[in-house]
């Protein structure tokens, strides 16, 4: 679809039951997978997706290298409610640990103690 504006993304995320993160490359924070999490939305993305997001294969996310394994990915959170509900849960925990403004926060306190 090209550009979209913020409102018109919140909706997008809204409607949408999972989120899919082909990257290929990529490094540190991956803003569009925080967004999707932040939206409730359990993401199905690579290796390097998931890489300096904290979120764990199959307990945070679900990690897919190839066509076939992205395929059926999407297939089991669209159609297993407790996997689903599981991803969606322990992504979002994961996002509020790792992420809040109190981690942040401390993080910064720590680095400026050196």
């Amino acid at each position: 679809r090209g550009f979209i504006s913020d409102p018109e993304l919140a909706i997008q995320l809204t409607e949408a039951r999972v989120f899919v993160a082909p990257l290929r490359y990529g490094a540190g924070v991956k803003g569009k997978i925080g967004q999707a999490i932040e939206y409730g939305l359990p993401v199905v993305t690579t290796k390097i997706g998931s890489e300096g997001m904290y979120l764990k294969n199959n307990e945070s996310c679900i990690e897919a290298d190839t066509t076939d394994s992205f395929a059926e990915g999407c297939i089991k959170l669209y159609t297993n409610k407790e996997i689903w509900n599981k991803v969606q849960t322990n992504a979002r925990q994961s996002l509020e640990v790792n992420f809040s403004i109190e981690e942040a926060t401390n993080n910064l306190k720590e680095l400026l103690s050196k």
